[in-house]
């Protein structure tokens, strides 16, 4: 008795093909959904379908660079310079070492500027940043830059400023991160934004 070809494949042959989980893309690629505690060292760009606690988990080649472009891009598009774009960057690379998905030691900040609330791509914490750039002329709580002796910029001089990146990362640190003095490590945060102005044309 002659079996069917197809059925012989889906008794036999199917059980032992594995396929790609598909869930998530990112840049044109498929990658895996997992769970957020399972993504270890990678780049979180979004919720999967489901479960909420699955993520759309990518591991790059070059993390920093990718991130960097993401919020370089976005901030480019709302009409920040790119001095203060690159003061901001010099920022979320002390503070997270530009990853997403950082959890604050010790503390309730998460993301690339370590802050609360938490979000979970770099996307959704750009549009947090230009949430509260919308409140600077109100008073809500929610509001989290306030010109200070040392930079007396509004938020909106200070999106729009073609000073050093040095010193609007400067700017920023004071006005919105507002760290402990002692820990604040400013050099650091200039010679990051130095290096992002020179590595974006």
């Amino acid at each position: 008795m002659r079996m069917n070809l197809k059925l012989l494949f889906t008794l036999v042959v199917a059980p032992f093909v594995l396929v790609k989980s598909t869930n998530c893309n990112f840049n044109g690629v498929d990658y895996t959904c997992m769970n957020k505690n399972k993504c270890k060292n990678s780049v979180v760009t979004g919720l999967c379908p489901g479960d909420s606690s699955n993520i759309c988990c990518v591991k790059l080649a070059n993390p920093k660079n990718t991130i960097a472009t993401e919020v370089y891009n976005f901030f480019k598009a709302k009409g920040w310079t790119k001095n203060a774009i690159c003061g901001l960057l010099g920022n979320m690379e002390f503070e997270s070492n530009l990853n997403p998905n950082r959890k604050q030691s010790g503390g309730n900040g998460y993301g690339l500027v370590q802050w609360s609330p938490a979000s979970v791509t770099a996307k959704t914490q750009c549009l947090r940043i230009q949430y509260e750039f919308g409140l600077q002329n109100t008073n809500s709580n929610e509001k989290q830059y306030y010109k200070t002796k040392q930079c007396n910029l509004t938020f909106s001089q200070f999106s729009k400023s073609t000073s050093s990146p040095e010193y609007l990362a400067e700017c920023f640190m004071r006005n919105y991160e507002r760290p402990n003095e002692k820990k604040a490590q400013l050099p650091k945060r200039k010679e990051y934004a130095k290096k992002w102005f020179k590595h974006f044309k």
